[in-house]
C-alpha cells in the first residue's frame, strides 16, 4: 500500500456496500440459464465478451447439450458450431468439453457445491467459481471482475494496487450474509459452513397453513396441496436448523428473527 493511501475503515466500507445495496436492491445476473450445469457453462463462456453475446448462444448449445455426458461426448468441433460467435471459442470449447468429462468422471455429473473442487475443472477460476457457488448454490461469494474491482479502488476500500484476491477478501470480512432458502440449500450451507447459524420458520400447524394459503384466493387447489406436501417434508427437517422461529404474527416473529442475527454478528439488536 502506498504511504499517503488512506482507506476506509471496516464500518465505513460497510457504510458503502450497504449505500450501493439500497441504489441496486434488484441487481441480478443477466445470464440466462435453468439449472447449475447450465450455469457453470454460460459463466465460463461470459470470459472476454457480454451476458447479452453469450445468451445469443446458449439456447442452441444447451438444446444440443443438455447435460455434463452429452457435452463429454461430443467432440470438440461440435461444441465450436454452437458458440462460434463468441471470442475465443476454440479454447472455450476445449474447456467445455474438459470441465464435463470432468464433472462425469469425478462428480457422477453433477456441478460439485464447494469452492476447491470447481477451480479444479478446466476453464474456472476464483471469479467464474463465485459465481457459481453465489447463483446456483446460495453460498455468500463475491466474484471480483474489473468493475467490482475499480470500485472498491474508488471508494478506498482497497488499495489501488490491490490483486482481485486481495479485494474479494476485503469485501467478505466481517459481512453479516443473511440467504433466505429451502432445507436442501440449508443442509448445503451447514455442510460448507459448520458454524452457519440456520433457522427454520414454522408455521403454528399445518392447519394454519393451508387455512392462509386457502384465504389468499390466489392459489389453486393442485398448488395448496402440493405446498403443504412440501411442507410436511420440510417440517421433518426442522430439527436439524439451529434456531426454530414459530410465524404466528409477522411482525413479532421478525423482530425475533432480528435478534437472532444481531446476536450471530455481534450487534446490539
Amino acid at each position: 500500500m502506498e504511504k499517503d493511501e488512506k482507506l476506509l475503515s471496516d464500518e465505513e466500507a460497510r457504510n458503502v456496500l450497504k449505500q450501493i445495496d439500497a441504489m441496486f436492491p434488484e441487481a441480478k445476473g443477466e445470464l440466462n440459464w435453468d439449472n447449475r450445469f447450465q450455469l457453470l457453462c454460460a459463466v465460463l463462456l461470459s470470459a472476454q465478451t457480454t451476458d447479452k453475446m453469450v445468451n445469443k448462444v446458449t439456447p442452441q448449445l444447451f438444446a444440443d447439450f443438455p447435460t455434463p455426458e452429452a457435452m463429454a461426448a461430443a467432440s470438440q468441433e461440435e461444441i465450436e458450431a454452437d458458440i462460434s460467435h463468441l471470442g475465443l471459442y476454440h479454447s472455450k470449447a476445449k474447456h467445455l468439453k474438459e470441465m464435463a468429462q470432468t464433472l462425469v468422471a469425478e462428480y457422477g455429473g453433477q456441478v460439485p457445491g464447494k469452492k476447491e473442487d470447481l477451480v479444479k475443472l478446466a476453464g474456472v477460476g476464483n471469479k467464474t467459481a463465485n459465481v457459481v457457488l453465489a447463483e446456483g448454490w446460495g453460498v455468500p461469494a463475491i466474484a471480483v471482475d474489473t468493475h467490482v474491482s475499480r470500485i472498491a479502488k474508488k471508494f478506498k476500500i482497497v488499495p489501488e494496487k490491490a490483486t482481485p484476491l486481495q479485494v474479494e477478501k476485503r469485501l467478505e470480512a466481517g459481512k453479516v450474509v443473511v440467504l433466505v432458502i429451502d432445507v436442501h440449500g440449508a443442509a448445503n450451507i451447514r455442510r460448507m459452513f459448520p458454524g452457519a447459524t440456520t433457522v427454520f420458520l414454522l408455521p403454528p400447524s399445518v392447519e394454519e397453513l393451508e387455512h392462509r394459503l386457502r384465504g389468499r384466493g390466489t392459489e389453486t387447489e393442485e398448488s395448496i396441496q402440493e405446498r403443504l406436501a412440501t411442507a410436511r417434508q420440510e417440517l421433518a427437517e426442522q430439527d436439524k436448523f439451529t434456531v426454530k422461529l414459530v410465524n404466528n404474527q409477522i411482525e413479532p416473529c421478525a423482530a425475533e428473527l432480528y435478534q437472532v442475527i444481531c446476536q450471530r454478528a455481534g450487534l446490539q439488536g
